[in-house]
């Protein structure tokens, strides 16, 4: 899963760094467009122009991530944590690669109603949400399942005799 979401990250920000500069490309007028940006902060263009700050500390963080992870997939041994977490580290590992090798993150994906827009974003992006959010929804079923499994567990028989 890390790899793949790192391949299609860094494919895609090539090709967008390649055809866009310059344009863009509406896919669903007045809603979607594809079109070219360079983000030198981090997550929804926060800390523009601290790149030197944020090239020391990303790799960093990255490290940290991805053992952290690293260690929670080996301790829960389960497929779906893998899959979660390998979308995590894949899109952390194409920001931080894109921050080291440019000293920026190409951005491409832009979404808007009216003159309202998200922060434009990439897949790095998207596999770093979505990773996010399916960890948090893992994390819940895992709490519940728990819950439910101690609720439905017979009281301990203790032997009254002493």
């Amino acid at each position: 899963m890390i790899l793949a979401v790192l391949g299609l990250d860094l494919a895609t920000k090539e090709w967008a760094r390649s055809t866009l500069p310059g344009s863009s490309i509406p896919i669903l007028p007045g809603f979607f467009t594809l079109a070219y940006g360079e983000n030198t902060g981090i997550a929804f263009g926060l800390f523009q122009g601290q790149g030197r700050l944020l090239t020391f500390f990303s790799p960093l963080a990255l490290l940290v991530l991805g053992s952290a992870l690293g260690w929670h997939v080996y301790q829960a041994g389960r497929y779906s944590t893998a899959c979660v977490c390998g979308l995590i580290i894949g899109g952390a590992m194409g920001n931080v690669w894109s921050r080291l090798t440019d000293g920026y993150v190409v951005d491409f994906l832009d979404f808007h109603i009216g003159t309202w827009h998200w922060p434009t974003f990439n897949v790095a992006d998207s596999a770093l949400c979505c990773g996010v959010a399916g960890f948090l929804w893992l994390s819940h079923l895992l709490d519940r399942s728990s819950r439910i499994a101690l609720e439905n567990k017979e009281p301990s028989h203790e032997n009254a005799s002493g």
